[in-house]
């Protein structure tokens, strides 16, 4: 029997995408291979071997039993070697390892014994807020609007204004008539429905993106945009009594007044801190408020009757312009 060149693995690759594995190898000589596997444990046995009148179990061989064939994807002998292997699933481990033929004769050359376990791979979701309100979950604005009030008042009074209806949605603040007073100061509420993220899966990223509607800034100062906690009466409706349930801890990187883009997308990719807000298997509750002066409880300069404010769409805008919470996870 002839037999063909011998050869050597210089490179190996492998990658693994929706339940297919592609194994790569380079070799020195130009070979036509063969990957064989086996979903089976590779069995190891131990021969007798004598030594100085001594029996001894050793001198090992491997049995590789069950086998299957895939050969290479190129045709002819060549130098790169490419392995199509589908039918993977999550947690599988197989063992492997390559043969080859030289102008048609098989190569003596052997090759150790290789494993590949199939990991999990990231899965990217998308989840959007509910335009309205009484379905799942709910985006929009809540307020409270009372003419002529003091900073503290119109800060931390009760809410007078909610609208899961309307199309944009963001911070607002407005002065009074009369000096160093206040009528206005509006924040931001969406939940959404990430029960669809199995509990237990690892938070990979997370991130709000959503497309400014309007910016206006007549008080001065630098007023920004940022994500918080929130924690609503109801999961698809907004009240007056939301306007005192945000956090105040912001969860991402703040977007000040310059830097938002209107018309525009603007991203706010939360902080690894604060992976555990996407609630697994529930609904995901969050908020927008400015930073600058409502988080931080500082009045911005008074201007009779001037406002500020930065908003974005919501679900109710019609022109497909929706925010929405882009999560990547592992399964476990």
């Amino acid at each position: 029997m002839d037999f063909g060149t011998r050869f050597a693995i210089l490179t190996k690759d492998v990658s693994q995408a929706a339940g297919v594995v592609t194994v790569t190898i380079t070799t020195n000589e130009s070979v036509h291979c063969w990957l064989k596997w086996t979903a089976y444990p590779i069995r190891l046995h131990l021969q007798e071997l004598m030594t100085r009148g001594v029996f001894w179990l050793k001198d090992p061989y491997y049995c590789f039993v069950v086998w299957n064939d895939i050969e290479q994807n190129e045709p002819g002998d060549t130098l790169t070697h490419t392995f199509t292997w589908p039918d993977w699933t999550v947690c599988i481990t197989r063992r492997y390892l390559f043969y080859g033929e030289e102008a048609g004769n098989l190569s003596p050359s052997t090759w150790g014994i290789y494993s590949y376990h199939y990991v999990p791979e990231p899965v990217e979701a998308y989840f959007y807020s509910d335009p309205g309100s009484g379905l799942v979950t709910v985006d929009g604005m809540v307020a409270r609007t009372i003419a002529n009030q003091t900073w503290a008042t119109t800060h931390d009074g009760a809410g007078t204004y909610a609208n899961p209806a309307g199309p944009a949605m963001g911070f607002s603040i407005m002065c009074g008539y009369y000096p160093n007073t206040w009528s206005h100061i509006q924040r931001a509420i969406m939940t959404f429905d990430t029960s669809s993220i199995p509990p237990g899966a690892t938070i990979l990223t997370a991130r709000i993106t959503a497309y400014g509607s309007d910016k206006l800034n007549q008080l001065g100062g630098n007023p920004g945009l940022n994500i918080f906690d929130s924690t609503p009466a109801n999961n698809n409706n907004l009240v007056f009594a939301d306007y005192q349930e945000f956090g105040i801890t912001p969860l991402s990187t703040t977007i000040f007044y310059a830097d938002l883009a209107e018309p525009g997308w603007n991203h706010w990719e939360l902080a690894p801190a604060f992976y555990d807000r996407i609630i697994t298997g529930g609904i995901t509750r969050l908020a927008m408020r400015e930073v600058t002066f409502d988080v931080a409880n500082t009045p911005p300069p008074y201007v009779k009757l001037k406002r500020m404010h930065m908003t974005v769409f919501t679900a109710d805008e019609g022109n497909r312009k929706y925010p929405y919470l882009k999560v990547t996870y592992l399964a476990q």
